[in-house]
Parts: C-alpha cells; structure tokens; sequence
C-alpha cells in the first residue's frame, strides 16, 4: 500500500523545459495529445504517475552573423540575459567556438510549478572562417544581449563587387 501512496503524491504537472523553435509546432501537437489522454486517463488511472510525451531538447543555438568587411571578420550574436562570465570564445586560425550557459542561481524547494521554463540552458556553436585568421589580435564586447566579435584576417582581402552574370534563354 506504502507504494500506491507514494505514486499518489507524484502526479504533479511536471516543468517543462524550452525548446527550439523549430520543435514548437511538435510540441504544441504533443501538448495537445498529452492534455487530452490525460484528461481521458485521470478517472481510472488517478494512482498513477503522469509522463508526458516530451521532444528531445536541442542544445540552444545563439543566432548570428558573419560579415566579412576585407580586413577581418564580425561575428554579431544574440545572447540575451547570459551574463559575459558565463561565455566562452575559443578561437584557432580558422574556427570559432562559442559556448555558455545561463542558470538559474536560487533553488526554490516546495513550489509546484505547473508550467516552467526558466531553468537552465547551454549552449555551443562553432564556425569555420573561410580566411585565416590571427586569434590573438581578436576583441569581444557584449551590449544589450548581443555579443560583437571582430578578428582581423592573417592576409586581409580586398572587397570584392558582386558581377551580374548574365542568363542566356537557350530554350528555342
């Protein structure tokens, strides 16, 4: 009987973690499957435990820009409410590595959350410049949640214009 009781107590709604935006539509039709088959299941089922179809979390990917202006490269990305102690940049000759975290620093015991989504989050992107670069000389600043990365070429390029090519209608 001690078994069935402690099942009981642990029927709580569980926290639910962010997920990508490319996931949310999923999510949104699982959410749906999983208020429904719970609804239908509680009147029998009320002892046991709820686990909710979940999608499988995606590593939290900073949106960013790459821009190339001949003499180095800016790299701009977003990295909202991650404080600047909580970010890596780790750079070779020809890759970037950026990483962080943001946790949630207070631990609240007792709260019965029905819905959560501020917990913890990490991330790390990496891209591969397509001109060496000269690591040492690179300069980082964060403003606002956008972090502004710019590393100077080892051989700078000049700017090059774009050429219209023309396109010939062979289909006579």
């Amino acid at each position: 009987m001690a078994d069935v009781k402690e099942r009981k107590e642990s029927t709580e709604i569980e926290p639910r973690e962010t997920r990508s935006w490319i996931y949310r539509p999923f999510e949104d039709l699982f959410e749906d499957f999983n208020r429904t088959f719970e609804a239908l299941m509680r009147p029998w089922f009320d002892i046991v435990p709820s686990r909710r179809i979940e999608f499988p979390s995606l590593t939290r990917f900073p949106r960013l820009d790459l821009e190339d202006n001949g003499e180095g490269y800016t790299v701009t990305a977003d990295v909202p409410g991650i404080p600047k102690d909580n970010i890596n940049l780790n750079i070779t000759k020809d890759t970037l590595e950026i990483s962080g975290e943001l946790k949630e620093d207070k631990e609240e015991k007792g709260k019965n959350y029905l819905h959560r989504e501020r917990t913890y989050e990490s991330f790390r992107r990496c891209i591969v410049f397509p001109e060496e670069v000269v690591p040492e000389k690179a300069e980082a600043q964060i403003k606002n949640g956008i972090l502004t990365l710019k590393v100077p070429k080892k051989e700078p390029t000049p700017k090059q214009e774009p050429v219209k090519v023309p396109i010939k209608d062979t289909s006579e």
